[in-house]
């Protein structure tokens, strides 16, 4: 009897400490916003378009050659997923996005924060 009264409070300890230690880690520690951006527009010319299984759910990624609308910009190779791609019409700019065409885009790259370091928009077809 008196063994598992001590048992139920070593459990009763350990379950208390196992729940503060998370907190007791993370001090000072900033996850999330307030976060600011830059925003770059530019167009993309699709060099590659792959779909890969992630664990049954399949994920497009486009590489293409980012070039910036600022004066003297050189072409950049990136890389994006059409799923995590900000899109009016998500599924247009899917069948759009094949090698060789030219999308206008939107690059929101993060300035300041811990949120998420890019964000793509999908504008349209480049002219």
């Amino acid at each position: 009897m008196r063994s598992s009264r001590l048992c139920g409070w070593v459990l009763a300890i350990l379950i208390g400490a196992f729940l503060t230690l998370p907190a007791c880690t993370r001090v000072g520690a900033r996850v999330g916003g307030p976060c600011e951006y830059e925003t770059i527009k530019g167009v993309g010319k699709v060099t590659a378009v792959t779909v890969i299984d992630n664990g049954g759910q399949p994920v497009t990624l486009v590489d293409f050659d980012w070039t910036t609308d600022a004066k003297d910009a050189k072409p950049e190779p990136m890389r994006l997923a059409i799923e995590e791609l900000k899109a009016g019409d998500k599924e247009a700019a899917r069948r759009g996005m094949t090698v060789g065409s030219r999308h206008q885009l939107i690059l929101e790259k993060i300035v300041k924060g811990t949120c998420t370091p890019r964000i793509w928009t999908y504008v349209g077809p480049a002219k």
